[in-house]
């Protein structure tokens, strides 16, 4: 980009709207003497009044849940002092048609020595550093079409789950706990987990182990939380990563965002973005990441290659060892728990996943089991009824793991 004397330099940035949102917020806040700005200045700020398409004052209406200024008006004008030199930054929402609305920042100015582009990354980031969402557990979702450039944002409370809450063996607590350590201490410049295995074998309940014992220990850490068939764009996603980092970032079934050539369904957009930043070709350092998977085969082989992820975790049935704890967990009945180390209950148990006990063990738990529940041969009546009932005779996929 040519800068000569005289001439207008001017970058333009089409952004997801809560960065968009966080950028005009913080600038008013700044105008307002609320906040104060390292880099720079504000002068005026003005607000596009249509009709009748005048420049005018802006009126501030409040402030929503993240404590963002909400603004009347789609278009905000601000003159600003930046190393000495004036600008001019504007945040303007555009109809984007069938794609839906486009969040545009531009930022122009005159002058030799003026570098809008840095000016560009400076505002960014020191508005993500003063917004409400920095340090927070958020949830990601679409809000419309896959195309459109607006993402949903949820506060998330912290899970009460801890490591000792679940059942792991030694060697993959350590993998857990290595990341757990990676991502407070911010170690590596990042790590990556892909989690795999049939539903029901912990994959969720250890994600959310990691998020209790990572959150609140480091405070530049965001968390966010996305569901593969939410509609999130893998691309809008690594946009939030770039402003956010570092970040702990936990995608739950990573196959419905990329597909796999071997399933035969592939979403090529996704598959790309996410290879690169998988490679390091988008700028992700400081990037933690955590995606599941019920079946490795459904996540294509080159997002799941050796080196893109760091290490691939594989989640099964539970450890006949561990019923007599998961049952004292759920319902804190010791003399149950006795029952669940009868060997013809663990026999019929074998191969079962987590969720399934826990479902067996909440339904022995009804009154008109009181006496029963306590009987090996009533238990294993139960888990036989249950085989049948969600047919895991033939199938044997849902409950128990082959």
């Amino acid at each position: 980009m040519r800068k000569s004397k005289g001439m207008r330099t001017a970058f333009v940035r089409e952004v997801n709207y809560d960065i968009w949102n966080m950028v005009r917020s913080f600038v008013l806040r700044v105008a307002m003497g609320e906040l104060v700005s390292k880099f720079f200045k504000v002068e005026r700020v003005y607000s596009y009044i249509e009709p009748p398409g005048i420049l005018g004052g802006v009126k501030v209406a409040g402030y929503d849940s993240f404590n963002n200024v909400i603004v009347e008006g789609k278009t905000l004008f601000v003159m600003l002092r930046y190393g000495g030199d004036l600008y001019v930054l504007s945040c303007i929402m555009r109809d984007g048609g069938f794609g839906g609305d486009k969040f545009m920042i531009s930022i122009s100015a005159e002058g030799e020595g003026v570098d809008v582009e840095r000016l560009m990354n400076d505002l960014v980031f020191e508005s993500v550093e003063n917004s409400g969402y920095k340090g927070k557990i958020l949830k990601l979702s679409g809000r419309g079409g896959k195309y459109e450039n607006v993402l949903r944002m949820d506060r998330v409370d912290v899970f009460g789950v801890s490591l000792d809450d679940i059942f792991l063996d030694r060697g993959m607590r350590d993998d857990i706990e290595d990341f757990i350590d990676a991502v407070v201490n911010l170690r590596f410049g990042g790590m990556k987990y892909l989690f795999v295995g049939e539903p029901g074998t912990g994959k969720t309940d250890t994600i959310k182990a990691v998020i209790s014992h990572c959150y609140g220990r480091n405070p530049e850490i965001t968390i966010f939380l996305v569901d593969g068939g939410s509609g999130v764009d893998i691309g809008a996603l690594f946009d939030y990563v770039r402003v956010f980092k570092p970040c702990l970032v936990c995608i739950d079934d990573i196959d419905l965002m990329v597909g796999s050539r071997h399933g035969g369904v592939i979403f090529l957009d996704e598959l790309s973005g996410a290879l690169q930043a998988l490679d390091g070709f988008v700028d992700l350092d400081g990037l933690y990441l955590i995606a599941t998977t019920n079946d490795r085969e459904l996540v294509d082989y080159a997002v799941r290659r050796p080196g893109r992820f760091d290490l691939i975790l594989e989640f099964g049935a539970l450890d006949p060892q561990f019923y007599p704890r998961l049952v004292i967990r759920e319902v804190g009945d010791e003399k149950l728990a006795e029952v669940f180390r009868d060997d013809g209950v663990i026999d019929a148990l074998q191969g079962s996943t987590g969720a399934f006990i826990v479902n067996l063990v909440k339904y022995l738990m009804r009154p008109r089991f009181d006496g029963l529940r306590y009987d090996p041969e009533f238990v294993i009546s139960v888990v036989k009824k249950f085989r049948g009932s969600f047919g895991l005779t033939s199938q044997g996929k849902i409950g128990f793991v082959e």
